[in-house]
């Protein structure tokens, strides 16, 4: 199309894309929190959260879960001339587990589960704190007996004494009164001891682990390979 003089074209769609303004510092942070955040709440909901309810069902109390990354171990394409293992479920054995801890494979897949994901300071950890919240109010979690009375009896107060020892008494009692911590900071330590030690009993211990796993090779020669992987266990105290 051709245009008059001095007339400015439009310009296309990839120029007009290439000319925003680049997104600021803080967004790119907000965005990376809010898929971080995301993505971590997916994992439990869809992986770890089922797994441990079904433990519970069947009345085991831990439950030990190995995350693996996507790019952690490569699928190879399985043939009739492959060898043992390699015609199985995909999983791969481990290697330097106890014998008596049984440990549900998982093996991730796509982009957000590649290792460089996991080993980024501080996913781990929110993982951790995102799956004890989720623990915390877990339907099937047992609830703590008390032995002693549900609530005390009101307590009786003493009648003050008369005269210059009363007045002395009073005194003390307000000075310990005003230095008694405020029923706010009572709720945010009581709160702080929860997220660490929740009333449900279930807690969470979550690792960036190297973990060895047995596998054969195209010439049915067994191998012992090391990879990360993001270990998760949950130990139930009844």
């Amino acid at each position: 199309m051709s245009h008059e003089k001095g007339e400015i074209p439009l310009p296309s769609y990839e120029e007009s894309l290439s000319g925003r303004p680049p997104a600021s510092g803080q967004q790119i942070i907000d965005q990376l929190t809010n898929v971080r955040a995301r993505h971590v709440r997916e994992i439990i909901d869809g992986v770890v959260y089922p797994r441990v309810e079904e433990q519970a069902i069947y009345g085991i109390a831990n439950t030990t879960i190995a995350l693996i990354p996507s790019d952690a171990v490569a699928e190879k394409p399985i043939s009739e001339f492959d060898f043992g293992d390699a015609k199985g479920d995909g999983n791969l054995e481990l290697v330097g587990f106890p014998s008596d801890d049984v440990v549900q494979q998982v093996r991730l897949k796509g982009p957000l589960n590649k290792t460089q994901f996991w080993r980024q300071p501080g996913v781990v950890e929110e993982f951790r704190r995102t799956l004890q919240g989720k623990l915390a109010t877990a339907p099937f979690a047992p609830v703590p007996q008390h032995n002693g009375p549900t609530s005390p009896g009101p307590a009786s107060i003493p009648e003050a004494p008369t005269g210059s020892k009363g007045r002395g008494f009073l005194r003390k009692r307000q000075e310990s009164s005003a230095r008694t911590p405020s029923s706010q900071d009572v709720e945010r330590a009581a709160e702080a001891a929860a997220a660490e030690h929740p009333a449900s009993g279930l807690h969470a211990r979550v690792a960036l682990e190297e973990i060895c796993f047995r596998t054969v090779s195209d010439f049915g020669l067994y191998e012992t390979i090391s990879r990360p992987a993001v270990v998760v266990r949950i130990v139930a105290g009844l």
